[in-house]
């Protein structure tokens, strides 16, 4: 708790900057995570800005300043996330931001379709695929890696799939960081086609006997939410 109060109270300090203060806070973090996860709580960290922004009027410049650590630090623990490939946490994650998505608190929509991309493109996390994922023969990722990602993914349609959906049909505005996988070479972003393959990929991945019960069920939820969503009207 007072680690994370002293990497705060720097940053407003100036002491270090937005970029320093997520890296530490990240820190923090991660060694907290160490522990049982029913005993871990990230609420410290966002008392600790609450009570700061208690301290001071609307207009105040700490307002704006106490913004910028928090994307910040989702980053940095993106990027952990994605080397370490932890199960479990990083679909916890996923959940996470997808809700802050969902409810409008901050936009994390790109981080969307990176959760779809690694899990549902067969998209790799370095130069050569067999470096980080390796494949099986038939082109699939294999399946110790996409019951790590397809959960991650999984959850995106389950607590932002109105969301998602509410996009697709507009044809959200990509960038090379929303780029395809190996399956996907159209749209660098949100569209209905683009959903509809991911849709089919969770239908797939339900099925598949060498993933996991949590795997299958998940992929199995997303499914029939898409499914739902679109009314099952969309066409390839």
């Amino acid at each position: 708790m007072a680690q994370i109060a002293d990497v705060i109270d720097s940053y407003l300090a100036s002491s270090v900057d937005a970029l320093e203060a997520a890296r530490q806070l990240t820190a923090s973090i991660e060694a907290d995570l160490t522990e049982p996860p029913d005993d871990y709580s990230a609420s410290p960290i966002f008392d600790e800005i609450l009570y700061r922004i208690r301290l001071v009027t609307h207009d105040h410049a700490w307002q704006d300043k106490l913004l910028n650590p928090l994307g910040l630090t989702v980053r940095e623990l993106w990027n952990g996330s994605l080397e370490k490939n932890t199960k479990g946490t990083w679909a916890s994650l996923n959940t996470f931001v997808a809700r802050l998505t969902m409810a409008e608190i901050m936009d994390f929509d790109s981080y969307g379709v990176w959760a779809m991309r690694y899990a549902l493109e067969d998209d790799t996390l370095a130069p050569k695929p067999e470096e980080v994922m390796g494949k099986v023969n038939e082109g699939e990722l294999n399946p110790e890696v996409l019951d790590s990602h397809v959960p991650a993914a999984a959850v995106w349609v389950i607590y932002a799939g109105r969301h998602i959906w509410a996009l697709a049909p507009k044809g959200k505005e990509g960038s090379k960081a929303t780029r395809g996988g190996l399956r996907w070479k159209g749209f660098p972003g949100y569209c209905v086609e683009r959903w509809n393959l991911w849709k089919e990929r969770f239908q797939s991945f339900a099925g598949r006997t060498d993933l996991n019960a949590q795997t299958r069920e998940m992929s199995k939820m997303a499914h029939v939410i898409m499914t739902k969503l679109d009314g099952g009207t969309v066409q390839r």
